[in-house]
């Protein structure tokens, strides 16, 4: 293992020093452009699973991006990454598996985008194509409904204001090859009142409609009810506010959070809600940041076919996140998780996950 983990960050620092001189030539083409990337280097643990092995494995994340105008008015931006794209949820490619587990490898375009803005930063804004603006950008621990690494095929509208914004878009799901058909029309709304100098109070509340056409494929569902062993008991129709209040402690950001997935169409289990703080900030050579949540995910709270990937379960689970980052340098930051998990219905014991994580910005 450690003959893998030294092989991998050397071909890292490699594949750095390569990207800076491509980034630079390509600045010279396109001076407006911006382009980057990162890469994640994981080492994971997992203990006291039910009915099954310990197991650990090495994982390697490759992201590339590029973004920029195309007229006074318009972006276009793409990314490309690692990860089978059978598999949206997940970008991950594997490096070892201690079961000898067989994982996919993939490369794909993850993200390709047209974004007009007449207005400038604020105002009205529209996009087209894969694009991360409402989902891509999330903190997977604190969005359990959907998965940071996917950003679906669809199109949007909004107008934003330094204090607020709101949202609207529709998405189709079926054009990713093998995967459910399911449409998605989705409203997003925010504002944030500032309640001194150090602190405010956000509030953002989604609504999320997924029209599923046809019964699932068995392989598509990760823990949803299921009706005739072919298609969802319940349909998905979820709201999902957030509240969030940001602070100082001396010189340290922080913030707490609640957050709620109420599911009007469930049959039954359908809520979700987690808790949790954060203190500190990843930004420059030495920053620091914690993070602690407890996360409660009915079985039928969440779409499991697009929901977060990163406890063992995507529904019908209990479980806290907790973890601390580090930033050693501009381009470099560690990230230490453990993950806990049991399973609510029926109740189950619990089971650990740990991640160490290096990233890298290209």
């Amino acid at each position: 293992m450690k003959f893998i983990v030294k092989w991998t960050v050397a071909c890292l620092g490699f594949g750095s020093l390569h990207g800076y001189a491509q980034e630079s030539q390509a600045e010279k083409v396109l001076p407006d452009w911006k382009f980057g990337g990162d890469v994640r280097l994981r080492y994971e643990i997992d203990t006291a699973r039910p009915n099954q092995l310990n197991r650990q494995r090495g994982r390697l994340r490759l992201r590339l991006t590029a973004e920029g105008p195309i007229g006074p008015d318009w972006d276009l931006g793409f990314r490309v990454r690692t990860g089978d794209p059978h598999t949206p949820y997940s970008g991950n490619i594997p490096l070892f598996n201690s079961l000898g587990e067989k994982e996919t490898f993939g490369f794909n375009l993850d993200q390709a985008y047209l974004h007009y803005h007449p207005q400038g930063k604020y105002g009205f804004q529209l996009g087209l194509g894969k694009s991360p603006k409402f989902f891509g950008a999330a903190n997977p621990y604190d969005n359990l409904m959907w998965a940071s690494d996917y950003a679906p095929l669809g199109v949007w509208a909004a107008y934003e204001q330094p204090q607020w914004w709101v949202r609207a878009g529709y998405f189709r799901l079926k054009e990713l090859p093998c995967y459910v058909d399911t449409d998605l029309a989705s409203f997003e709304a925010s504002y944030q009142w500032e309640l001194s100098p150090d602190s405010s109070l956000n509030l953002e509340v989604g609504y999320h409609d997924f029209a599923t056409e046809s019964p699932a494929r068995p392989f598509t569902n990760r823990g949803n009810q299921i009706l005739n062993k072919r298609a969802f008991l319940s349909d998905f129709n979820l709201l999902e506010p957030r509240l969030t209040y940001n602070f100082q402690i001396g010189e340290l950001p922080a913030s707490a959070s609640l957050y709620y997935i109420h599911n009007f169409r469930a049959v039954s289990a359908g809520e979700a809600f987690s808790f949790g703080m954060s203190l500190g900030r990843t930004q420059h050579e030495g920053d620091w940041s914690i993070f602690g949540r407890y996360q409660m995910v009915g079985q039928d709270a969440v779409f499991s076919p697009v929901a977060q990937d990163d406890f063992s379960l995507a529904t019908n689970f209990r479980g806290l996140s907790t973890g601390f980052s580090y930033q050693v340098d501009e381009s470099c930051r560690l990230d230490a998780w453990m993950l806990t998990t049991a399973q609510n219905d029926p109740s189950g014991s619990q089971a650990f996950r740990y991640r160490l994580d290096w990233n890298f910005k290209l």
